[in-house]
């Protein structure tokens, strides 16, 4: 796609994105009301927790006092803020800073985990709770076309105060909820605020897997793109090549498989662990990257890199020809399936990650933006009213569930122009009640 095909792209997505704008999304009070109680509630309970442990009262949200009860109370190690072109590193008790204690100082862990879960609490709080709604109790953000390196939106409260970065709700496999879960926390389900108007059914559609199909693709790595075709579970398949788990036949992980739940139990924690490992593997991470991830050795984070590679060889030679784009010309550049381009003004040698996962940040980005423009621009009569992440969320008339959902399949079906074609599937999940509930 040339440079006057995607300007021309973008106008259709200006359209597409103002329009949801207009519409805003509706909000139950009483929904939002019983949420703000509970985040309340819980972030009581887990103070207390925290004061107790720690026999005195704390400010958590001031760094100066949290810098002092870890550096200088409890005498930890100091952990410093990544470096950035022009300021020095810091010390730092940020969630990354935290989850490294954790890791570092079993006695400790308990206590950092309290933290970051009250911190957790918090952000739902001030982002969701305190955003301002329209006359009519409706959000109505404002989104940024060109918000993000990754053709990603980016979106905030509008030009009247209304709305709020809505790229902060979290989705089931974000950051935010997976870190809860290995805490054991659970984080409330803030979805349920968002409504659909009455008469109407709130659909969400999810792009599956999408930055691990682009890297597979990237990569003509044959054995995994027939096992993305034959439904296997694609985690608990890499987490066999990853930990060397032998006799589990890969036909035997689909879900419809007679044996596919004693796999999986078989697989156990592996599966996750899996997931993130190659996440990091994709993007170019290193041992030490990966043993910082899972609080693992060097040496068995190592293993885990030659295992990975050595299974699968397409990736490394992925990353090479990144490397090899990236040297070409006077100023770093990479380009995605459709032509996009990003350019980096950075020394060459710290840029070679950010650009292995701009490639498959863009190309999803830019499907899920023509999903929209499709839904926009021939069915009208179903309304999208945000974009997060990898998905669109919005309403139709609930009458016409039946003849629309195989509409909207269809027209968010968008073929990657790879030599080898590529269609990310889709999931959608619906409910009349509220986004929270769509299944």
């Amino acid at each position: 796609m040339g440079l006057e095909e995607q300007n021309a792209f973008q106008q259709r997505l200006f359209w597409a994105a103002l329009r949801a704008m207009q519409l805003g999304i509706k909000i139950d009070p009483t929904a939002k009301a019983d949420i703000t109680q509970e985040l309340d509630a819980a972030m009581d309970t887990t103070k207390v927790w925290i004061e107790t442990v720690l026999g005195h009262t704390i400010n958590l949200r001031s760094p100066k006092q949290m810098l002092t009860l870890f550096y200088t109370d409890l005498a930890q190690k100091v952990v410093l803020t990544r470096a950035k072109p022009g300021q020095p590193p810091r010390p730092t008790t940020d969630d990354e800073a935290l989850d490294t204690i954790a890791k570092r100082e079993p006695l400790l862990k308990p206590l950092c985990h309290k933290i970051l879960h009250w911190r957790s609490l918090a952000t739902f709080r001030d982002n969701f709770m305190e955003a301002r709604l329209d006359e009519e109790g409706r959000m109505g953000s404002s989104f940024n076309i060109c918000g993000t390196e990754t053709y990603r939106f980016s979106s905030s409260e509008n030009a009247f105060g209304v709305g709020m970065n809505l790229q902060y709700i979290p989705h089931p496999g974000s950051r935010s909820l997976i870190k809860a879960l290995e805490r054991g926390e659970t984080l409330p389900n803030v979805k349920r605020m968002f409504v659909p108007d009455e008469g109407y059914t709130f659909f969400e559609e999810d792009l599956d897997r999408a930055e691990f199909y682009v890297v597979v693709w990237e990569a003509d790595d044959k054995e995994l793109k027939l096992a993305l075709h034959k439904g296997i579970d694609i985690h608990c398949f890499t987490a066999c090549d990853l930990y060397q788990i032998k006799g589990i036949p890969p036909e035997e992980l689909t879900e419809t498989h007679a044996n596919y739940k004693e796999h999986r139990a078989r697989i156990g924690g592996k599966r996750d662990y899996a997931k993130r490992i190659v996440h990091a593997l994709d993007n170019t991470g290193t041992a030490k990257t990966v043993s910082a991830t899972l609080g693992t050795t060097l040496q068995e984070a190592q293993r885990f890199i030659d295992n990975w590679f050595g299974a699968h060889p397409g990736i490394p030679r992925w990353h090479a020809r990144v490397k090899t784009q990236l040297g070409v010309g006077k100023i770093p550049c990479v380009s995605n399936a459709f032509g996009y381009k990003r350019f980096y003004f950075d020394r060459h040698d710290t840029i070679l990650g950010n650009a292995a996962a701009w490639i498959p940040q863009s190309t999803v980005a830019c499907v899920i933006n023509r999903a929209w423009v499709n839904l926009c621009e021939q069915l009208p009569e179903v309304q999208v009213l945000l974009q997060v992440h990898d998905s669109l969320g919005g309403q139709f008339k609930t009458a016409d569930t039946t003849r629309l959902l195989p509409r909207i399949n269809e027209l968010s079906l968008i073929t990657v122009p790879y030599p080898d074609p590529l269609v990310i599937p889709i999931s959608i999940k619906t409910s009349p009640v509220s986004w929270g509930d769509c299944h």
